[in-house]
């Protein structure tokens, strides 16, 4: 079969999903917290997340009873056939229980809810009913609860995930809005780290792009030269970050030669400025070298030449 479609479709009735809440007072005891950079939902197991939905002025044309379904899937195209279920450790306890909804990640609050299993794909879903917003606003609240981590293993095992909440009516669907998600024990320290990655690739593809854009292109150039190009220009602008990043002190230099007597010649000279380093370091930063010390480099270039003619 086809891969279900999870790209947003606001609709002739601008379906709109939002999660409510300030990133400017985000705490560490945050029980979720929201990245609009990345569109993505960062929420503790088992708390409480409110959805704020949304349909323009021609709410009186919707068909009712309209519904919004919550679908949990996978981000990736290789996993996104996948089903995403329930860790066997959290499903266990309401198992032994006989809750039939053991495998379902995603619980709603409110009243209701409807929850279903596709007999085909084995997807889990919950299905509310969407109610007029109350008097002075324009959108209803709903609350939902995520009972599984992102990383459990025999769960969604560290896979990328994201809730896709439809628009429907009895017949089709109206309108599609996709939020990622992330169940995590530090919702606001996993934001960040996030978003500082995030801006760390987009300042390495920010240097790349004018390298890229700059490079010329013969008119018979293949794919693979090209491709061969466009990796040479990535590893370049990394190598150059990766200098920029570092001080001084820690850079190294490489020196290429082809005349053996030049190599000689420019290793006594190293000799001779590990000495210097080491005098300075001994004695103070501003001594100057003697006749003396000439004389020492004289038999340091020397005795370096003959070992290496052994």
């Amino acid at each position: 079969s086809s891969l279900p479609s999870t790209e947003d479709l606001p609709g002739f009735f601008n379906f709109t999903v939002t999660v409510p809440v300030n990133e400017a007072v985000a705490s560490k005891n945050s029980t979720f917290v929201y990245s609009s950079m990345l569109n993505r939902l960062y929420v503790r197991l088992d708390s409480p997340c409110p959805f704020n939905f949304s349909v323009n002025q021609h709410i009186g044309a919707l068909v009712q009873p309209s519904f919004v379904r919550a679908t949990l899937f996978y981000c990736s195209p290789e996993n996104i056939n996948y089903a995403v279920k329930r860790c066997c450790n959290h499903r266990r306890p309401d198992s032994e229980k006989g809750d039939l909804l053991c495998e379902h990640i995603l619980r709603s609050e409110g009243q209701g809810a409807k929850y279903f299993k596709d007999s085909v794909t084995g997807r889990c879903s919950v299905l509310v009913p969407l109610e007029k917003p109350p008097m002075g606003q324009d959108f209803s609240t709903y609350l939902y609860k995520f009972l599984c981590y992102t990383s459990c293993t025999g769960g969604p095992n560290r896979r990328p995930m994201s809730v896709v909440f439809t628009l429907e009516n009895m017949c089709e669907i109206m309108g599609r809005r996709k939020i990622d998600v992330r169940v995590c024990s530090c919702p606001l320290r996993d934001k960040t780290l996030d978003e500082n990655r995030f801006a760390n690739e987009n300042a390495t593809d920010n240097a790349i792009s004018p390298m890229i854009r700059d490079m010329p292109i013969s008119s018979d150039s293949s794919l693979s030269d090209i491709t061969n190009d466009c990796k040479r220009v990535t590893k370049s602008a990394k190598r150059k970050k990766e200098e920029d990043c570092s001080s001084g002190d820690e850079k190294e230099f490489i020196i290429k030669v082809r005349s053996e007597e030049c190599y000689k010649f420019l290793k006594g000279l190293k000799t001779w400025f590990d000495i210097m380093q080491n005098c300075k370091t001994m004695k103070n930063n501003n001594w100057v070298p003697t006749v003396i010390d000439a004389r020492n480099l004289l038999n340091a270039l020397t005795s370096n030449s003959e070992s290496d003619e052994k």
